[in-house]
């Protein structure tokens, strides 16, 4: 389970993250009411070692026991404009030297094509061809999905309307989608937030038996993000 942006830092996260009885935890303190991440998970289910962290993001190796390990990125990329561009080019260098299958999940605050905003303001086509070219340069593609085509629904702005757009997602390299290729990103009905949850599930298969083996949820609530092995 990770939370994203949780609102809470210090002993009052502390107290939040003990409720939650995990056997482990991984928390990256958030600076007043912005940013941190917070990362619990059982050992008994899945076994995820943390490899780096920063204000932005945490990156681990996920091992589910029964297959080959990966590495799995949660993400938060800040609004403001030099902390998001801190963040996309540690995620950048990251890519360059990675080997193994890998996600990057998350609230990206981009969006790829006019297509994924409705309301507001007019698109800078500018911004979706950079945000385009740094998912080709760091060698991921996007994953798609099913259900709400918009994971945000922001507020009223006069003259406007509402602003709905496609703000989090999740991103696979080549060897990623290989190792789960009937993998499915939902996007489900939002709860209390102005974000869609994201369910991701990964359905590996024996290709002897032909037979669906354990399958990896990973459940993105808004601002919550949820490991599960079933």
């Amino acid at each position: 389970m990770a939370f994203i942006e949780p609102r809470i830092s210090g002993r009052a996260a502390g107290k939040v993250i003990d409720k939650l009885n995990f056997d482990s935890n991984f928390k990256v303190e958030a600076e007043g009411k912005s940013g941190g991440i917070w990362l619990l998970w059982n050992k008994g289910g899945v076994d995820l070692r943390v490899l780096n962290s920063s204000k932005n993001l945490v990156h681990v190796l996920v091992d589910e026991g029964g297959g080959s390990p990966w590495l799995c990125t949660v993400v938060y990329v800040n609004l403001k404009l030099q902390l998001k561009r801190e963040c996309l080019e540690e995620i950048k260098t990251m890519g360059q030297h990675i080997t193994l299958p890998w996600m990057v999940i998350g609230d990206f605050n981009k969006i790829l094509t006019a297509a994924e905003k409705m309301g507001g303001a007019l698109v800078d086509m500018r911004k979706c061809l950079r945000f385009n070219r740094w998912i080709q340069d760091c060698g991921l593609l996007d994953l798609g999905s099913v259900g709400p085509k918009f994971t945000w629904r922001g507020h009223e702005s006069r003259g406007y309307g509402r602003v709905h757009e496609r703000l989090d997602r999740g991103l696979g390299n080549q060897l990623w989608r290989m190792q789960f290729p009937a993998m499915c990103v939902r996007v489900l009905p939002r709860v209390k937030s102005d974000h869609h949850p994201i369910l991701v599930e990964l359905y590996s298969r024996d290709m002897n038996t032909l037979k669906p083996c354990r399958p990896f949820k990973f459940e993105a609530h808004g601002r919550l993000t949820i490991v599960l092995p079933k």
